[in-house]
């Protein structure tokens, strides 16, 4: 009896530690009995999660996405290599899968992956306010979470980025940091 691996792959062909990566998705759960999953799909075109190639997880473990249908929005249903039980999907859920930037289409002028704006320092014109620190969407588009010195982390639409290299600068409207600005003053009040 040969008994199936609990990996879809027993070993990593790419070390992730050491190359550049974007994030495409999220196992977010198991769909039926023979073992295919939930991904939350973070590519412009939710299908696009499996279309570059084998993904990896944080340690480099490969995913290779057999077979992919549109279950809504950004969600797709997908059967992975070496998956075949509902079991061993549920063992998945909230892996990340990740692609390697040298398997990325190559991007025309002026655009830009959103992912790599993380860890940047981000200003408001030339005044520092943060580190790019997650990227976040409720519905109404892109924001940037921004890592404050002090305080909480400040959302900021994408739609305010006017540079992204070497570090990002937004254009924000007048008023756009009074309420942070309010709060961390009360914060060194107290």
């Amino acid at each position: 009896m040969v008994k199936e691996s609990k990996n879809p792959t027993v070993k990593p062909k790419r070390d992730k530690r050491t190359m550049a990566t974007t994030l495409l998705g999220v196992i977010i759960g198991a769909h039926g009995i023979k073992g295919a999953v939930k991904i939350k799909s973070f590519t412009q075109n939710p299908l696009d999660v499996g279309a570059y190639g084998p993904l990896m997880d944080k340690d480099g473990l490969e995913f290779e996405i057999v077979k992919r249908k549109l279950a809504n929005d950004d969600v797709v249903i997908a059967s992975l290599g070496g998956v075949s039980d509902r079991n061993h999907a549920e063992t998945l859920k909230a892996v990340e899968l990740f692609i390697a930037n040298d398997k990325l289409p190559k991007l025309s002028d002026g655009e830009f992956y959103i992912a790599q704006l993380m860890g940047k320092n981000a200003f408001n014109g030339e005044t520092p306010i943060g580190t790019i620190c997650g990227i976040q969407n409720f519905g109404a588009g892109d924001l940037l979470e921004v890592k404050q010195k002090k305080g909480e982390p400040l959302l900021v639409p994408l739609a305010f980025v006017v540079a992204r290299e070497p570090e990002v600068v937004f254009d924000l409207p007048d008023g756009f940091l009074d309420f942070s600005l309010k709060r961390e003053a009360e914060e060194d009040a107290s």
